[in-house]
This record gives C-alpha cells, structure tokens and sequence, in this order.
C-alpha cells in the first residue's frame, strides 16, 4: 500500500499498540476467535468480484471453499469437544491452496484471504503462536489503503477493550468491517447463497445462527461440497427441513444419549429418588414463578425449563417399569437412553437460551425482574441441584459436564447478584450443659 511517512508511523503506532494489547495473558486465549473474525470481514470482499454460479463454476467453488473453512472453524471455535469438525476445516483449506493460482483472476486479494483463513485454521488445529497473530493480521493489513488498515485496527482494539468471559462469546458481539457490506448481498442474490446470506447476517448482528445446525452444515460429505454450491444448497435445505421439523413426543438424539444406563438400574432407588425430587423442585420453582410474577407464560430465555418435570418423570418410570429380578432387557436399556437424550437435548436448549441472555445488551431482565426470578427461576439452589442431578443421570459423560458447568456458569452471570450461595463459613453452635440429652 502507498502511503506518505506520516501516515506510515501513524500506522505503526497503531500496529504497536495493537501487538502490546494482544500480548497481554488476558487476551491469549481470545487469538484464534479475534483470527477468525478478521477472516469473515473479508467475505464481502470476495464476493465483490464473484460471477454467477453459471458463469463462473469454478470461482463459485472457490468461495464456498471460504464458507466451508470459516463455518467449521467457527463452529469449532464455539465448542470445540462437540463433533469432529476439523476434517472438513482441512479439506476446504485443501482447496483453497490447490486452486488459488487458478482464480487469481477473478479477485486480486483473494490469495491474501485464502492465506489469512488457512493461518487461522493452522492456529486452531496446532494451537501454535507461530506466525504471532499481530503478523498474520499485518500481512493481511497490508494489502489494503490507510484508511481501512486503521478501520480494521480499531474494530480489533475495540473488541479486545470488550472481551467477554469465554472466546465463544465474541461471536453474539455485532462485526464491523471495512469492506462494501452494502453489496455483498447483491452478489449472492442466487438463490444458492441462500443459506450462507443468512449465516452471515448472524455475525454481522452478532446473533449467529443456531450452533447444531451450523455444525450439521459443516459436516456435509465431502463429494457434495466438491460437486457445486447448487448440490450444498439443496443438502442444507434437507439438513433444514430436519432440523426445524417439530418435535414428537419420541423425537430421539443419540448424540445426547449416554454410552451406559447401568449405574440407573443398579442404583434405582437413588435414582428415582433423585430424579422425582428433582421434577418436583423444578415443578415448584416455576408454581412459584407464576405466583410471584403474575405472569402466564415463562421467560424465553427460561422456557425450557418448563419440559424438564415430564422428561424428568419419563426416564424414573422407565427405571421403575424395568425387572428388578432378572438381566436388563437391551430393548429397555435402548429405552432408557432415549428418554435421557431427550432430557439432555432439552437441558442444551436451556443451556443456548441462557448463553444468549447472558451476554445480550442490554440485559433481557430488569434487575428488579431478576430480583423476582432470584427467588424461583434464577435461585441458586434450583440450578445446583438440577446440575447434581443431571450429572449422576448421564453417568459423568464428558459432553454433559461441560454443558452443566456453562449453565451453571451462566446462571451466575445473569443472577448471581440476585441469587448466590453464602461464601461464609456457618458457625458452629456450642453445645451448653443444660442441651444435653438424658436417656
């Protein structure tokens, strides 16, 4: 980029401070979201010189390659223990690189992009700090005028002056870019695009598109993502018609499902002990939500709760109705793992409504609502327990940990003001002679 000497220390000043901020310990673990969100501003800039699908097969792929790339490493980015993603990352990078030369034509700067998108997947994948991300970020930079390098530099600064508690939740922040936004839609007006207008809308907005879906997108087979953006389209299309299909009442989802129900049957007086009490806290909770509030139906954010007593019951009575004199039936153990998939999906559902209340701005409760869900709802006590429960249900699987532990976790950063277990040690009492007990 040409630029005159003062422009040229303004801007490396800028980079300075830039480098200087992202060093910091608190910033580290936010190097690879901060990578890949520097990656999706450059999706209107590819778009920019794009032909049709008709005209330009080849560069079409080569695009959606981008999109491939970006949805797998976002997604893996969001949580990176929930399904293989990586293969498709390396298979769309695998692309790019191969293809590159061939489409130099079509856009200048896309070598650049595709150079900024495969760096950002080697960081995720390796974990490495090798090239830093402050150079990967000024080779890319470097490509563009003084204006829009410093843009960038801004939207950057500004976003390390707001991190949030995990790198995840950077994406629900509103991306800013330098590029032309107000075109990018027109150059993929084909209805292939469909799809992909819409995913990225949600990061523009920072409101991205539910996460099960975008991992089902990215784990399309391969030979479909080679064919053409128009074979992608209509398998997101079946993916979406399963996805939004509505719910029956014996809806399964293996991936929620344990690998063991044994500790169930073994322990069944436990268990049903657990898991009716644990209906009945949640049922109670939510009685005295519509007492306190007046209110008919339950906060969006909170609603799934409203499923959890019956999915609860559900699985007790499976437990209940299985032979206590003889070997568990496969069929009934198969049951009952249905009936905790169910429950667990539910619970992940709870768990995406209250990541998205936690970091919404302004905040989706007042305080003094949050001060009326404190004593139902947001009550420390309710989410303790249904967390304990949960996890001796799912037999400690390492998925429903971590999801228990972001429920909890988010639980605290909505109503943790409002509701939150003493950190005071309780006294003890002494005992005085006239309190002894005669026999």
């Amino acid at each position: 980029m040409d630029m005159d000497e003062q422009d040229r220390n303004e801007l490396e000043a800028e980079f300075q401070a830039f480098a200087s901020r992202l060093a910091e310990p608190t910033a580290k673990p936010f190097h690879n979201v901060l990578l890949v969100r520097t990656a999706l501003t450059t999706i209107p800039l590819l778009a920019a010189g794009l032909p049709s699908p008709e005209e330009g097969p080849r560069a079409n792929l080569f695009f959606l390659s981008h999109l491939r790339s970006l949805l797998g490493q976002c997604c893996y980015i969001q949580d990176p223990d929930a399904l293989p993603i990586f293969p498709s990352i390396t298979m769309a990078n695998a692309f790019l690189n191969e293809h590159s030369p061939d489409v130099s034509v079509w856009l200048s700067n896309s070598g650049e992009a595709s150079i900024l998108i495969d760096h950002s997947a080697r960081q995720l994948a390796t974990q490495s700090a090798t090239p830093e991300p402050t150079d990967i970020i000024e080779r890319h930079l470097s490509n563009f005028s003084f204006q829009t390098c410093m843009r960038e530099l801004h939207r950057l600064q500004m976003e390390l002056a707001h991190l949030p508690d995990d790198p995840s939740l950077l994406f629900y922040q509103r991306l800013g870019g330098s590029f032309d936004l107000a075109s990018w839609t027109k150059k993929l007006s084909h209805s292939c695009w469909s799809f992909w207008r819409t995913w990225y809308q949600g990061f523009l907005e920072g409101e991205p598109l539910d996460w099960e879906l975008q991992r089902q997108v990215a784990l399309i087979e391969d030979p479909v993502w080679n064919a053409s953006p128009e074979a992608v389209a209509a398998e997101i299309e079946r993916i979406r018609a399963e996805f939004d299909a509505p719910p029956t009442s014996k809806e399964s989802f293996p991936k929620h499902e344990p690998k063991s129900v044994s500790h169930l049957f073994k322990n069944r007086v436990i268990a049903s002990a657990t898991l009716q009490g644990l209906a009945a806290q949640v049922t109670q909770s939510i009685e005295r939500f519509h007492a306190e509030t007046g209110a008919n139906a339950l906060p969006e954010a909170l609603e799934p709760l409203a499923a959890l007593p019956a999915l609860l019951l559900a699985v007790n009575s499976t437990i209940q109705d299985a032979p206590s004199d003889r070997t568990i039936a496969s069929e009934t153990e198969d049951q009952l793992r249905a009936e905790i998939g169910r429950l667990n999906a539910k619970v992940a559902q709870l768990e995406n409504e209250l990541q998205k209340a936690s970091i919404s701005k302004p905040s989706v409760f007042s305080d003094a609502f949050k001060k009326q869900l404190g004593t139902s709802l947001g009550d420390w006590k309710l989410y303790a327990a249904l967390c304990t429960g949960l996890w001796f249900v799912s037999g400690d699987a390492e998925g429903t940990q971590r999801r228990l532990e972001n429920i909890s976790h988010y639980r605290d950063m909505i109503f943790g003001d409002v509701s939150s277990p003493s950190k005071a040690v309780p006294a003890r009492t002494p005992v005085s002679a006239e309190s002894t007990l005669e026999i």
